[in-house]
């Protein structure tokens, strides 16, 4: 995170917004917009009015996700969290790991959600995803009358999605620069990756527009929450050249993971968490924020045409508890969206609680940017995008 074949591996990981207070100003800049703060349900609004519910919880909660994105057990094979929720509504979940990729699990719900048949109650895409979804009308607005922990959340609401009626933020993520200490003494800016001659055939690129592209514009000091046509022109001649020269082995998803940590590659963009897992192995690899900034973004919870509303409203409620959200965070480490799970997760793990890639300070935070979610679903950008990484 943060689209296509974003975790197509089973590792996980990322930041943590800690609570920071800077999280807000931070996610209020993406997207070319200020955004508003998370609010109470008393505050929240959304542009059109939300229809009536009926709040009666239902006989289950269908849940699709991306792999380990919540904190299922490895022994139990259980997750403490679905567990709780089921203990205190009665309802079961039938948890589905089956979001490999935003595009792939779009194409998936895309024909029956088109013929209003049922396919999920809930389901986890990233922004620009969900923006999209909610165009064609594939949302349900969530009853927020039914999230009081709504107040908890510390980020901003995009655009597209104000007073979180089509998505409530499940996790956050950062995309930068990891490398491999055995082989390469440091990377900290995207030119280096590029042009630098120890690191040709040995670093691989992300195969998502926004981590790729967002990257290679900031590193050239330009604004990606807003995409400039000609400076995106600019900047794919740029990575088109590294492809020429040979500087480039592979356009990846998580698949980075495995070469990186056995030191077949030696650089490459990278997702923090993955980092953060890897590191527990191989304590050679390291991640930073490339010195021009890195790119951010948001998952969501979303409800799909014809879910159940007020089930999937408690449950995001439910998530939103600080002493859950710690729970997932520990677990996941991302980037959490409620402000009090920093102090929560002292209590669970001081280590997960004080680590910058998972609890960033402000300094840190300032330095992320969100790639602007209309070029993101900008079928011109992403022709010419694919054009050059030969997908």
């Amino acid at each position: 995170m943060t689209e296509i074949n974003r975790r197509q591996l089973l590792l996980r990981g990322a930041i943590g917004a800690g609570g920071l207070a800077s999280m807000s100003a931070i996610l209020a800049a993406c997207g070319g917009s200020s955004g508003i703060e998370g609010q109470s349900s008393d505050e929240a609004a959304s542009e059109e009015a939300a229809p009536a519910v009926e709040r009666t919880l239902g006989e289950k909660l269908v849940f699709s996700n991306w792999p380990l994105y919540i904190d299922i057990d490895d022994e139990t094979k259980k997750s403490a969290t679905l567990e709780g929720f089921t203990a205190e509504t009665g309802v079961p979940v039938e948890y589905i790991e089956d979001i490999n990729s935003n595009e792939e699990f779009f194409g998936i719900v895309q024909g029956p959600l088109s013929q209003g048949q049922f396919v999920r109650d809930l389901a986890i895409p990233t922004g620009y995803m969900a923006a999209r979804m909610k165009d064609l009308g594939y949302l349900e607005q969530f009853d927020l009358e039914s999230v009081p922990n709504l107040g908890n959340v510390s980020i901003a609401a995009p655009p597209w999605n104000e007073g979180f009626a089509y998505g409530i933020p499940w996790q956050s993520y950062m995309t930068g620069l990891a490398y491999n200490e055995d082989k390469i003494s440091g990377v900290t800016s995207v030119e280096e990756l590029l042009t630098d001659p120890a690191l040709k055939g040995k670093i691989t690129l992300f195969n998502s527009m926004g981590d790729t592209m967002g990257l290679l514009m900031q590193d050239a000091g330009y604004d990606t929450t807003q995409i400039d046509p000609d400076q995106f022109d600019e900047q794919l001649e740029r990575l088109q050249k590294a492809v020429d020269d040979g500087q480039v082995r592979q356009f990846t998803g998580n698949e980075y993971t495995g070469p990186l940590a056995k030191g077949d590659l030696w650089a490459c963009m990278a997702w923090s968490g993955d980092i953060i897992q890897l590191q527990a192995d191989n304590d050679k690899l390291r991640f930073n924020i490339p010195d021009k900034g890195g790119q951010v973004g948001t998952d969501y919870m979303c409800i799909l045409k014809g879910g159940d509303v007020y089930t999937s409203s408690v449950f995001a409620n439910y998530v939103l508890d600080p002493v859950i959200a710690a729970q997932l965070s520990v677990y996941i480490n991302y980037v959490t969206p409620v402000s009090a799970a920093k102090a929560e997760a002292e209590k669970l793990d001081p280590d997960v609680a004080t680590n910058q890639l998972i609890f960033p300070d402000e300094a840190t935070l300032a330095k992320l940017q969100e790639f602007d979610p209309v070029a993101l679903n900008d079928q011109t950008y992403n022709e010419k995008f694919q054009a050059v990484i030969g997908a």
